[in-house]
């Protein structure tokens, strides 16, 4: 007996439609007069037809059409999109739009058998399904079925929902709902069912709160680079080896420009290459060695940039006769996977680096979350852990640890770039702190 297949169909949007921001107030439009950018490369899976997007293939798929890199106020927000079923697999169809804290945070709002419904998943834990309402009949389906508009509008920790302009029902947010936490994507999608979309609006007040990162967050990019190997040391070279993430070194291509206004080679976010923390370390370290010519490299294999990624592809380098090696993560590190789990990890790498013939001095930087900065001077629950965690290790270990915290809780140290995921990162200043307390790390290593 075969098996039907379902197929996951994405296109990101990444804001293609008219995006403004107002005092405060962000206004989304997408009539989809023309191409979106990226709908190109799913032209196989989507179509534009008459000024609008249907899905193909949709009575097999999960058909989503995704908005990132957002920085939304969950309580004032309006969500409103126009729908046309087109065809609906009789087993079960629904559509809606997914709004997506981060954290395992979710407002899942949808349509299904004349029912519009509510899922709500406060970190990581799933409700009941509740619903709004039960409109008076089933939508109409077929191909001259009607245009349908689908309103959500959250205010006062309350969803409403209405549906071509008529109230259908109330859903109070849970009381665990973080609401600080700002929607930082949107899911509009379909599943199992041929619809069409039109004329998707968003309407809220630009999220002042910035996001405490999980590494399954959106938030966070890595995109590693494709380094040279690296040449054969010279007499007088004095290498850097930078083991890292985003913060230490983060690609370019045209979705990152497009989708993150990210568009150069360096530590995210700094303003050019010269400006981040590896690059400014380097220039004090030439300084004080001037007999000596710096040179650096970078660990740019094994994945998303945790601990254990970086240990994956560690034997890589250990025989480049790195002279220092600065190892900087902690950013990507799940709060599920666990504290154990990380001191495992991190406990290795250090390890394998210390066994490498050329015995390179190991500095450690503590990890980058700008979570409420300037409201509070200290880390709290899972970056508390992540931070103490790392620093432990490095204690045990004799390894130099240089904390970063001070930086990230001061608000003039993030915030640069045009996405909140650009803007999460260290700014020019917060690189010249990084840079700072690596430099002074040294300095008293070298005393010793």
């Amino acid at each position: 007996m075969m098996k039907s297949k379902i197929f996951i169909i994405v296109l990101f949007v990444a804001l293609a439609g008219a995006v403004k921001s107002f005092g405060g107030e962000i206004v989304i439009k997408e009539d989809f007069s023309k191409a979106p950018a990226k709908i190109s490369s799913w032209e196989n899976r989507w179509e534009l037809k008459d000024e609008a997007i249907r899905t193909k293939d949709g009575l097999k798929a999960y058909s989503s059409l995704l908005m990132g890199n957002l920085n939304l106020e969950l309580n004032r927000t309006t969500l409103s999109f126009k729908v046309r079923q087109n065809q609906l697999d009789p087993k079960g169809s629904l559509f809606g739009v997914k709004l997506n804290a981060g954290r395992g945070n979710q407002l899942h709002l949808f349509y299904q058998n004349g029912l519009m419904r509510c899922i709500q998943t406060v970190e990581g834990k799933k409700s009941e399904t509740e619903n709004f309402g039960r409109l008076v009949s089933p939508l109409t389906e077929g191909k001259d079925a009607p245009w349908t508009e689908i309103t959500f509008d959250i205010a006062d920790s309350a969803i409403k929902s209405k549906v071509n302009g008529q109230d259908v029902g109330s859903i109070a947010l849970k009381k665990e709902w973080n609401i600080s936490l700002p929607i930082t994507e949107l899911d509009f999608h379909a599943y199992q069912a041929d619809v069409s979309f039109d004329d998707l609006s968003v309407v809220s007040a630009e999220s002042t709160i910035k996001v405490e990162a999980q590494p399954s967050d959106k938030i966070l990019s890595q995109m590693d680079v494709a380094e040279k190997q690296a040449a054969a040391k010279g007499p007088n070279d004095y290498r850097i080896l930078f083991i890292g993430d985003s913060i230490t070194r983060h690609g370019f291509s045209k979705k990152t420009v497009s989708e993150m206004g990210w568009d150069h080679l360096a530590g995210m976010a700094a303003t050019k290459e010269e400006n981040d923390y590896a690059h400014l370390l380097a220039a004090k370290i030439q300084k004080l060695m001037p007999d000596k010519k710096v040179d650096l490299q970078f660990h740019g294999k094994g994945g998303s940039g945790s601990a254990a990624q970086r240990l994956s592809a560690i034997t890589e380098f250990a025989n480049i006769a790195a002279d220092l090696v600065v190892v900087q993560l902690g950013e990507h590190e799940k709060e599920a996977v666990g504290a154990d789990a990380l001191e495992s990890s991190y406990k290795k790498l250090l390890e394998a680096i210390r066994a490498w013939p050329s015995k390179p001095l190991v500095i450690c930087t503590g990890v980058w979350n700008p979570y409420k900065a300037g409201e509070r001077t200290v880390y709290t629950e899972w970056t508390r852990k992540v931070e103490d965690t790392m620093q432990g290790v490095c204690k045990n270990m004799s390894i130099p640890f240089a904390s970063v915290e001070k930086y990230a809780l001061d608000p003039s140290c993030s915030g640069w770039g045009t996405s909140g995921g650009v803007k999460w990162h260290p700014n020019d200043k917060g690189m010249q702190g990084y840079s700072d307390a690596i430099f002074a790390a040294f300095e008293e290593s070298r005393k010793k």
